[in-house]
């Protein structure tokens, strides 16, 4: 099988860590898989199409061997081959539970008690968005409700419901609340009801399951009155960089056997005799059954297999730029017998050892050092991660650990400690220069030899401001893939521990509003704040950030480089304070960064010429606008 990537093709580790219940899971399902206990069959696809299809991955996110394959006629995707009905059966009997369940202490009613009341919030979600269809709905059927959580939402809104799932774990915690659930399929939905059938048939995240699209959904549509509705909704092939975060591999799993693009599922549904009268990439569909009973038979979508195919190789393409770490080119090695180092010690985290790079390389290859760090943390820093830690540099003799040569005591030995130098620099005249980093930059080195260690921040964009493109040279360019949209990155965290630290929230949604956008993106370090985070919400924000990073040594390094990788995708960029923003717009293509102009400037003073030496908010570079 030739999946779309090397790391399609050897999708054997899960995607994300494994409880120990799950991992047992794992191992037993694996076993199974080799050893014929589940054995498998291959799977045709819809259209009648003869070939076995293009293939798209060998595993899944928990790490199992999955074929998924794509129908070059009609572009939809599925699992072939894929355990027989049989074996599927006895997965969701024995493992099915054990591998989606990551939380091994929680009972089994906790779970229960948690799966009824995030189903009611959805329920109740959706009677909002059905409300001035509710008048000609009396009666309710869901196929697959699992604790029944929908259904309760439509029955306070007085309709009758009734639902089934082949699974009988969660049934109880329905019929508790006094919902009127059985076990098994859609048929056997219909024989309890005595052949009745209802206004609105719910199929949520159901319909990906099925072994046989055709019959299954038969049984489905039988449910329905002539004239009564269908809401179905699915995991989109194209709402994968929303839900899964552009993580295809991520996104797939064992016990979803088709997926589906708003265009393969109309195909599905129009094939199986119903009138789609709404559908969406996320994909969510409401289909009408005609009160007819001569089905029109569906057209396979036209080029949409190519189309997808495209979207899938863009996406995968995507998210190796986003997890490949940003790897500079190495600075020039002198060649001189004169020792010349310029040493970095590196400080706080990725975007702060940027400005460590950039001004020590600057100066490296101004003055024809050898760029050299020190892998020994500084004091009261050891909890630091450093560029390497991140993947941003490589192994090699310019990052070998340096010290002066002991027998030969250097004649000018510079440490800058801090924003001020603790020894001067001199100019072509051997006259100290003190305080002004650009004369770091244009006055050539005095003496025969130099070694210049140092462990702190330049940021003062003026230094950069000549050299913006050398600097955006060192690092591979990421293209700008989004033009439509506006990416704001919000730095709370250890900044909401300081009084005044983080930027107003009305600051940024003043900006917003003078822009016109088709969505926003919000990527920040700490998404649990909630009461932040709520000014945002009439812009009706996609949430980037999943994980809660409380300091540097708790960061995922990968979460932190696609993070800041996704954010250079974008044209339009809103930086607040935060140096991390600052690095991501600056490494971009965007064409209009906007950026907070009030940087905070607490306990930093002015170099010796009176220098605001952390100057950001007033970057005047070329697009950026301050706010």
């Amino acid at each position: 099988m030739n999946a779309l990537s090397q790391r399609l093709e050897q999708a054997s580790v899960p995607v994300f860590p494994l409880s120990p219940r799950q991992l047992e899971a794992q191992h037993r399902i694996r076993r199974r898989l080799l050893d014929g206990v589940y054995p498998l069959e291959p799977v045709r696809c819809l259209c009648g199409a003869s070939d076995s299809g293009l293939p798209v991955a060998a595993g899944d996110r928990w790490g199992l061997p999955l074929a998924t394959v794509l129908c070059p006629r009609c572009g939809l995707m599925r699992s072939s081959p894929r355990m027989t009905a049989e074996a599927t059966a006895r997965f969701y009997r024995e493992d099915f539970q054990d591998l989606f369940c990551a939380d091994a202490e929680r009972s089994l009613e906790e779970r229960q008690a948690a799966a009824l009341a995030q189903q009611l919030r959805r329920g109740r979600l959706l009677v909002r968005e059905l409300e001035r269809l509710l008048p000609s709905i009396r009666t309710v059927y869901e196929v697959g409700c699992g604790t029944g959580g929908n259904l309760l939402a439509f029955a306070e809104a007085g309709k009758r419901v009734a639902g089934c799932d082949l699974g009988g774990d969660f049934l109880p915690a329905g019929r508790a609340a006094g919902l009127e659930l059985c076990e098994g399929t859609a048929a056997d939905l219909l024989a309890h009801r005595g052949g009745e059938r209802a206004d609105l048939v719910l199929l949520l995240h159901v319909l990906e399951h099925f072994l046989d699209l055709e019959r299954d959904l038969a049984e489905v549509v039988a449910l329905c009155r002539p004239g009564g509705l269908l809401l179905v909704e699915v995991p989109g092939i194209r709402a994968i960089p929303e839900g899964y975060g552009g993580d295809l591999q991520r996104y797939l799993q064992t016990p979803h056997n088709f997926h589906f693009t708003a265009a393969t599922l109309r195909f599905v549904l129009e094939r199986a005799g119903l009138e789609v009268l709404s559908i969406n990439e996320a994909a969510l569909a409401l289909a009408r059954r005609p009160a007819g009973d001569a089905p029109r038979l569906a057209a396979a979508p036209a080029g949409e297999g190519r189309a997808v195919l495209r979207y899938l190789a863009e996406l995968e393409k995507r998210w190796h730029t986003e997890h490949t770490p940003l790897l500079p080119t190495r600075a020039s090695t002198p060649t001189t017998e004169r020792r010349h180092v310029m040493q970095i010690r590196w400080m706080n985290g990725l975007a702060n050892s940027l400005f460590q790079y950039a001004f020590a390389r600057l100066v490296a290859e101004r003055h024809g050092l050898a760029l050299t760090y020190d892998r020994r943390p500084v004091a009261g820093q050891e909890h630091v991660l450093s560029p390497l830690d991140y993947g941003l540099l490589h192994e090699g003799r310019e990052i070998a650990h340096l010290e002066p040569p002991a027998e030969r005591p250097l004649e000018n030995l510079l440490h800058l400690v801090g924003r001020t130098p603790t020894a001067p620099i001199l100019n072509a005249e051997n006259e100290p220069v003190y305080g002004d980093y650009h004369k770091y930059l244009e006055c050539p080195l005095g003496g025969s030899s130099w070694f210049l260690p140092y462990h702190h921040l330049f940021e003062d964009h003026r230094i950069y401001r000549a050299h913006l493109e050398a600097i955006r040279a060192w690092f591979p360019p990421l293209p700008c893939t989004n033009r439509e949209d506006v990416c704001v990155h919000v730095r709370l965290g250890d900044f909401a521990t300081v009084p005044g630290r983080v930027v107003p929230p009305g600051a940024y949604v003043e900006v917003l509003r003078s822009l016109s956008f088709r969505r926003l993106y919000l990527l920040t370090d700490d998404p649990t704040d909630e009461a932040y985070l709520a000014h945002f919400r009439r812009f009706d924000p996609i949430l980037v950030s999943r994980e809660v990073r409380r300091s540097f040594r708790d960061t995922n390094r990968r979460t932190t480089l696609a993070d800041f990788n996704f954010m250079r995708g974008f044209d339009r960029i809103v930086i607040g304070n935060s140096t991390f923003g600052w690095w991501g717009a600056l490494l971009s293509q965007a064409s209009q960064v906007y950026v907070y102009r009030r940087w905070k400037r607490d306990g930093i003073r002015a170099d010796l010429r009176g220098h605001d030496p952390v100057n950001l908010g007033e970057t005047d570079y070329p697009g950026w606008v301050g706010y």
